[in-house]
């Protein structure tokens, strides 16, 4: 959730700070918003005809190539709109992933406990990234070095969840 509402708050200020209008940065908000509930209900398309774990591997692989691409593209209103746009897609997905991921990881027994704990761990997240994010610009970072290091929780959990078990338990069996 880090690099999510790294994402999600951090994209009008960044546009703004580099000099285009703030309504620049809104737009590119509200696309990233209408590009995020299309990601999501494809996602949610998607599932029904293929495996959940690749898709999910995808969506948070996609989310932290795209944050790189935020921080490399051209200062080009359009351009910086688009990547937004795109990282939108990603997003949502990713969130969809998040919540089946948890319910799957867990054994009926365990599976609000296990869920809570981890939603909570995200609420942790979504402080933590936009934070890191304000002292990373604060110390000198650039763009492209500051959505580098916060595209790296989304590109772990890639690996991560690309890496789970397939032997029947938990999350990876679904897929």
């Amino acid at each position: 959730m880090a690099t999510i509402y790294f994402v999600v708050s951090w994209t009008p200020k960044l546009l703004s700070q580099m000099g285009f209008a703030d309504s620049i940065g809104i737009y590119a908000s509200l696309a990233m918003n209408v590009a995020g509930a299309i990601g999501c209900a494809t996602f949610g398309l998607l599932t029904t005809r293929f495996a959940f774990r690749p898709l999910s591997t995808i969506a948070f692989l996609g989310m932290g190539l795209l944050v790189l691409l935020l921080g490399v593209v051209p200062a080009r209103a359009g351009m910086l709109v688009a990547a937004a746009c795109l990282a939108g897609l990603f997003l949502n997905a990713s969130i969809s992933c998040l919540y089946i991921v948890l319910a799957q990881s867990f054994p009926a027994s365990l599976r609000a406990t296990g869920t809570g704990i981890g939603l909570g761990a995200g609420r942790i997240g979504a402080v933590v990234g936009p934070y890191v994010a304000g002292m990373l610009f604060e110390h000198g970072f650039d763009r492209a070095a500051t959505c580098t290091v916060l595209a790296l929780p989304m590109l772990g959990a890639a690996v991560l969840l690309w890496a789970m078990p397939r032997d029947g338990t938990g999350a990876a069996a679904a897929g």
